[in-house]
């Protein structure tokens, strides 16, 4: 039942969100409005939903109203979206922008802490659900349905979708997350030595070093050296792992398992560890190549005269490349790592950017269609990883809030600044020269990130 619950609330919410949100820009410029307006309205919705993400998912852990919240500000989000499709002022749509991404920022962080906790092999279920919404019937469907009916089509196929997401909201299971237990039971989550997805690797794993292995000792220091054990993968010998195991009580005890510590300070002392923060710097990094890309992707290629329904062909190609990935996503991370697939989605990211620069030289539009299944990795691996790292970083308690943290700063601080920035360097010099910009600012940030990671390694050693 709960595997069902989650099939259908990742079918139904993502679907409704494939109806507008990829043709909101567009439906923006043919209202007349150019591309730093554009990138304005489109900056304003990530840098809103990045705070209010964690507001509200803070609010749902401290008061144990997880499923209150997450249906509560699905209901408003969706009123406000719909209403944009009727406005024309920019004043109002501004509004609008704000107001529903107030409310509609920390639907997907709740439901997700939710299904974590709940569903074995969630990330299989996320795969077929998201796979058969968003690429099964609204992608190419809705950018043919534009051609014959306008760009308003989006914003009817959207209430309608949005009513059963609503539905399928009220079933999702959230007793992990408000049961007065859920502390001890996410604790022995943590854990358990085994695989990825629901037996989930030890919160405290090896701290590794250019020496090799070495063991951790049971003292306040070990809790500060959470991100570095994240980010090392959970690879190391059995004897390791018990040991491990054994250390991690022992941190849990000092430092927030027996409930004494408080919300605040567990939450501190996650976010002060220095790796958590490279890790957060490079959320951003990918955040800003997102934004810029998701943002004017339709611009770009409406400019370079192509249809609407190859602008759904290519949102169905990239939805289509997130699929096998997110099916494969606990072997994926269990055979490569967490942080050396952070590094390969940097990567990738850079060579997608560069993509769409040489695009425009290329003799069709089509040729954006060998383009977007790079989205797999940019998007499917990022997430994969991000979310797992930030659940096996989260003490007991804070699942929902560490989630939204990874959340917000990919999907709101740093896809913020990508479209504010893109829109202006888009206006200012045209789209090659914006992504070109963009790519040079990721491969720096990401050089910065790795000289920092070396010099760490190098301190702590």
């Amino acid at each position: 039942m709960r595997h069902l619950a989650a099939k259908a609330w990742y079918f139904f919410y993502f679907g409704s969100r494939s109806f507008i949100h990829p043709y909101l820009n567009l439906y923006f410029r043919r209202l007349g409005l150019n591309e730093r307006a554009v990138g304005v309205l489109a900056g304003v919705k990530p840098w809103v939903s990045g705070p209010s993400r964690y507001l509200w998912a803070t609010f749902a852990d401290k008061h144990r109203k997880h499923k209150l919240v997450l249906i509560g500000t699905l209901v408003v989000s969706v009123v406000c979206k719909t209403l944009i499709g009727a406005s024309h002022a920019y004043w109002l749509l501004m509004v609008l922008v704000f107001i529903g991404e107030f409310f509609g920022a920390p639907n997907g962080t709740i439901a997700d802490a939710a299904v974590l906790a709940s569903c074995k092999q969630w990330l299989v279920w996320k795969a077929t659900s998201v796979g058969c919404g968003r690429l099964g019937i609204n992608s190419f469907t809705m950018g043919a349905l534009i051609s014959r009916f306008g760009i308003e089509a989006p914003f009817v196929g959207f209430p309608i979708f949005s009513i059963f997401a609503i539905i399928a909201g009220f079933t999702l299971d959230m007793s992990l997350l408000t049961s007065p237990d859920d502390a001890q039971q996410g604790e022995e989550k943590k854990l358990s030595p085994d695989g990825l997805s629901d037996q989930n690797v030890p919160l405290l794993v090896e701290s590794m070093d250019n020496s090799g292995m070495q063991d951790m000792h049971a003292s306040a220091s070990d809790a500060e050296n959470i991100g570095e054990d994240a980010l090392d993968g959970g690879k190391g010998s059995s004897k390791g792992r018990s040991n491990n195991s054994e250390n991690a009580v022992a941190c849990s005890a000092k430092n927030g398992g027996d409930g004494n510590a408080g919300f605040f300070s567990k939450l501190r002392k996650v976010l002060s560890d220095p790796e958590v923060i490279i890790f957060l710097s490079m959320t951003f990094l990918m955040g800003i190549a997102s934004g810029a890309i998701e943002s004017f992707l339709f611009l770009y290629l409406d400019q370079l005269g192509a249809p609407e329904y190859l602008m759904g062909l290519a949102l169905l190609v990239t939805c289509s490349a997130e699929v096998p990935v997110f099916a494969l996503m606990d072997r994926i991370l269990r055979y490569v790592g967490v942080q050396t697939m952070l590094h390969i989605v940097m990567g990738v990211f850079i060579l997608r950017l560069l993509g769409y620069v040489m695009l425009a030289a290329l003799p069709s539009t089509w040729w954006v269609l060998a383009i977007e299944p790079l989205h797999g990795v940019t998007f499917g691996c990022a997430w994969g990883a991000g979310t797992e790292f930030s659940r096996r970083i989260a003490p007991p308690g804070l699942d929902a809030t560490l989630q939204a943290i990874f959340s917000g700063m990919y999907f709101g601080i740093g896809y913020g600044t990508g479209a504010v920035v893109g829109g202006a360097l888009f206006n200012e010099f045209g789209p090659r020269i914006m992504y070109a910009c963009v790519a040079m600012a990721v491969a720096v940030g990401w050089g910065m990130c790795l000289i920092a990671i070396r010099v760490l390694h190098g301190f702590r050693a």
